[in-house]
């Protein structure tokens, strides 16, 4: 008998959105008490660490469809222009929950003691990547070879670079950067002034259309190709918040959780949903931002469970990356950032 991996691997899934759906009743059930006696929803600001690409879809289309107001919580959020200012922003108490790299949420803790921890993992790999022009000749990472790249300042893409070069058999001292503008990469790239740019891989749809009306082709070569493989964006939230409102917390993990595994179903309507919100953004980009994220978490084909727990061994290794390549304390515990354990069953 034949049996249909595919349609195993999408149950699998299901299920957990199901899982996710009860998780989200008993929550509300739990809290059902003080909320008879209140009937005022929680009002929680979620801190954005980005511009409202299709990154968002989910949290949009979670916002839409009731999954925050079934467990009481009148969600709002905020745009942001990095990590590095969302997790400032919410460790100084502007917003009690917010989502960035875990980068700079360790870097924030090991450095200056930051009150921040990672509630939930969103990608399961790194979206690192490399851009170049398919006329180029470039291929991979060992054809990178005396070639020179652009970057911003302090663009984490750059202090990566060594580690991933010397993962895929690459001298990193034999490539020249220059540091430039984030607004004059794309067209560095297309017009050749550079060998290639890095990206995140959710730019793709940004930045394909600008190369292909040079009538070149776009390449993308994936730092988690060569085994670069670390955590990379996360949820997190302030110590105080844990401390005095963890069942607040462990109502939005849920409806947060219920949203992706969701919009993993359903990446139309959950972006319809998001350029209705925010309709200076277009569908069309947004359903591919969102695409490329989901790949990210659920794998290419959704055969990935993804949960949003972490595993500590990859928090770890995450962490000594970040030792190499931005010099943090060797000695720092880990464990001190990560806090998934409102997360549903």
């Amino acid at each position: 008998m034949k049996i249909n991996m595919s349609c195993i691997r999408n149950w699998k899934v299901r299920m957990l959105e199901a899982i996710s759906i009860i998780a989200v009743g008993v929550a509300f059930f739990v809290s059902a008490p003080s909320l008879a006696l209140s009937k005022e929803k929680d009002k929680v600001n979620f801190q954005w660490s980005w511009l409202p690409t299709g990154f968002y879809c989910p949290i949009s289309g979670g916002i839409a469809k009731g999954f925050y107001n079934d467990v009481d919580i009148d969600l709002t959020v905020s745009t942001g222009r990095g990590s590095g200012d969302a997790v400032k922003k919410v460790a100084g108490g502007g917003s009690p929950i917010g989502d960035g790299d875990i980068s700079a949420v360790m870097s924030a803790r090991s450095r200056e003691n930051a009150p921040v921890q990672c509630l939930m993992n969103i990608h399961h790999h790194s979206p690192h990547s490399l851009f170049v022009l398919k006329s180029s000749g470039i291929k991979g990472f060992k054809d990178l070879k005396g070639k020179t790249l652009a970057t911003t300042a302090g663009n984490s893409h750059r202090n990566y670079f060594p580690i991933a070069a010397r993962m895929a058999g690459l001298d990193p001292d034999t490539v020249k950067w220059t540091v430039v503008d984030s607004t004059t990469m794309p067209a560095m790239l297309v017009n050749k002034r550079v060998d290639g740019v890095p990206y995140f891989t959710s730019n793709i749809s940004f930045i394909k259309p600008q190369v292909e009306a040079r009538g070149d082709e776009l390449v993308v070569i994936p730092f988690a190709d060569y085994g670069f493989d670390i955590y990379s964006y996360c949820i997190y939230t302030r110590d105080d918040v844990i401390k005095e409102k963890p069942d607040m917390l462990r109502r939005f993990v849920a409806a947060t959780q219920r949203s992706w595994l969701w919009a993993s179903h359903n990446p139309e309507e959950a972006c319809r949903a998001h350029t209705k919100q925010w309709p200076d953004t277009k569908f069309k980009d947004n359903l591919a931002g969102w695409t490329d994220l989901r790949g990210n978490m659920f794998g290419k084909d959704l055969s990935r469970a993804w949960t949003g727990k972490f595993d500590m061994k990859r928090v770890q290794k995450t962490y000594d990356v970040l030792v190499k390549s931005q010099g943090l304390d060797p000695n720092f515990d880990v464990k001190q950032v990560i806090y998934d354990g409102l997360l549903p069953k």
